[in-house]
């Protein structure tokens, strides 16, 4: 049996200060090199698929070419889903320079890595056969790591990493799935090796997450060498995916990615049919829920808002408005918004009902709200509607996995939704010159929780500022993933049936969805479908939006009288 430490340090990256620095002091140059211009290949790849990039070569017949694997499997067409938030590309990168240090390390070095326990103990590179093209490719590596030319080396090291990617992609595998770096490397990465759990194996999601690491970025590396090889031809790009992905990448070959997607189909089964392992549990009082070792009362929860907004509201108005008091309150119940307003650089400040309380503002400074307070190329999500702030998103945990939107929409209390229109009314605008001081000609970021350099804050954030907030308010370590199994508890244990139905729009239908199936019976009895019926003549905001609101609404209100 292989030993944990030796399973991890198979494929464990260098230390970050060794990857940034170069190959200099490294403990071994030549595969921090190696990492470094695979980082370099992988990000030029992602150009080709960004929408911002000028070099963008991505055509959504291209995605669907890279796709037809999942189009055949699920009888969906949709086709590559290039985008990816920051933190997954750097996730999947890190994957895919995993496997690069597997192969050096196991398939490539003389020792093997692994330790021979026994002498007829099997070891990894015993069941590994990697094919000539790979083996071609890691040596034009290593000549490329000895070329004297910084710049010609550094074009022949791309150019070989491209051939060693496209060459572990494309192997036979036959019925000896392991013989391939790339599955010997997938059963590393299903073995828990560090941290909680260490020497049990990956849950089913947790492990399908690798391989969806591993499936996304093979896609990516398939297209930029079809890229890179017909650079002379570009109308040959869809012809060369074409015949690369029906030999290797579906689920019939017998490929390394033929397997790992037969692999994805079980995990995705297993998933769905396992029960989650940790489960929250109340206790007899009706008022605590315990989660992995937290015990948190209902009581504690309130006490965190108020913590909360009392330290947010001390911000506002001691520190960020100068304990100003001559200045208009900003409060929802007296300001206006259009909800279809579509101008560009609009929101509820260029609202004509509401010049009377922005009277002496400058409007002009008023530009710019991972929630956006007005529009730009995308509609704003911050809006005033029945006298409340309200917040509207289309972005969930599952979305860069499914490629689906889902509308969300959730009301502030009074208290904090008029705290934010002040920050919006007031402190946006101060921002706003101190940014034209430092960088002339700048506009604030759209973004609310953004940097004031624009850059947004990076997906640990919040955890990190609910961790500080449970640390003031004196109550259990609250972080956005443990808070998710206790808000869904509390829903769950708190709620009726009616009230969860305004909770989850996908599974449940309630009773007070009774008006939208009237709705429906209408449409029939005027000899018109019901898509035509909602969209041509009462528009989208009648039915859906309207269904939307009025939920999201009760949604809001059922979890600000829980904890009156």
């Amino acid at each position: 049996m292989l030993k944990d430490e030796e399973i991890w340090s198979s494929y464990k990256l260098p230390p970050k200060k060794e990857l940034d620095a170069g190959s200099e002091n490294a403990a071994d140059p030549d595969l921090v090199r190696i990492l470094v211009a695979a980082e370099a290949v992988l990000r030029d790849a992602y150009r080709l698929c960004s929408d911002t990039s000028p070099d963008r070569k991505m055509t959504q017949q291209r995605a669907n070419i890279l796709n037809e694997f999942y189009a055949g499997a699920s009888g969906k067409a949709d086709g590559f889903r290039y985008f990816k938030n920051a933190s997954t590309l750097v996730t999947y990168f890190t994957t895919m320079k995993q496997l690069l240090v597997y192969y050096y390390r196991v398939v490539y070095n003389e020792d093997g890595h692994f330790t021979r326990a026994k002498p007829d103990q099997v070891l990894p590179k015993d069941v590994i056969q990697p094919t000539a093209p790979q083996i071609q490719a890691m040596d034009e590596i290593m000549e490329a790591l000895a070329l004297e030319d910084e710049e010609e080396a550094e074009l022949a090291l791309k150019h070989a990493i491209r051939r060693l990617y496209l060459a572990l992609i494309c192997h036979i595998v036959g019925s000896v799935p392991f013989k391939s770096p790339v599955l010997s490397f997938c059963a590393m990465l299903s073995r828990k090796v560090r941290g909680k759990g260490r020497g049990l194996w990956e849950e089913p999601g947790n492990f399908n997450s690798h391989l969806s690491a591993l499936t996304w970025t093979a896609q990516l590396v398939l297209f930029d060498y079809a890229c890179f090889q017909e650079q002379d031809d570009e109308d040959q790009i869809p012809v060369f995916l074409a015949k690369v992905c029906k030999k290797f990448f579906q689920q019939l070959a017998e490929t390394p990615f033929g397997h790992i997607l037969q692999w994805r189909l079980y995990l995705f089964k297993v998933g769905k049919a396992a029960i989650a392992k940790h489960q929250a549990r109340w206790l007899l009082d009706g008022q605590t829920v315990e989660y992995r070792g937290v015990e948190l009362q209902m009581s504690q929860i309130s006490d965190l808002v108020v913590s909360e907004y009392q330290q947010a509201h001390a911000l506002l108005y001691d520190e960020l408005m100068f304990q100003a008091k001559d200045l208009t309150p900003m409060e929802s119940w007296r300001l206006k918004d259009d909800l279809d307003l579509e101008d560009f650089g609009g929101s509820w400040l260029s609202h004509p009902g509401n010049s009377e309380f922005l009277e002496g503002a400058e409007l002009a400074l008023f530009r710019r709200i991972q929630v956006m307070w007005r529009n730009n190329a995308r509609q704003r999500h911050l809006l005033i509607w029945e006298k409340l702030v309200m917040i509207y998103t289309q972005y969930h945990k599952g979305q860069q996995q499914s490629g689906a939107y889902k509308d969300n929409i959730r009301f502030l209390p009074k208290a904090i939704g008029d705290l934010l229109l002040s920050y919006v009314a007031y402190v946006l605008p101060l921002r706003q010159l101190f940014l034209r001081q430092q960088t002339p000609g700048a506009l604030i970021s759209p973004y609310l929780w953004a940097k004031l350099g624009g850059t947004v804050w990076a997906d640990g954030t919040l955890s990190a500022c609910l961790r500080k907030a449970c640390t003031r308010a004196k109550v259990p370590c609250l972080h956005t993933s443990n808070w998710r199994q206790f808000a869904a508890s509390i829903t769950k244990e708190k709620f009726s049936a009616k009230e969860r139905a305004n909770f989850d729009l996908e599974d449940s239908i309630g009773e007070d969805i009774e008006d939208e199936l009237d709705l429906v019976a209408l449409a029939e009895l005027s000899n018109h479908t019901y898509h035509t019926f909602n969209h041509a003549y009462a528009g989208t905001t009648t039915l859906t939006l309207n269904t939307l609101l009025h939920r999201g609404y009760r949604a809001s209100e059922s979890w600000r009288t829980l904890f009156r």
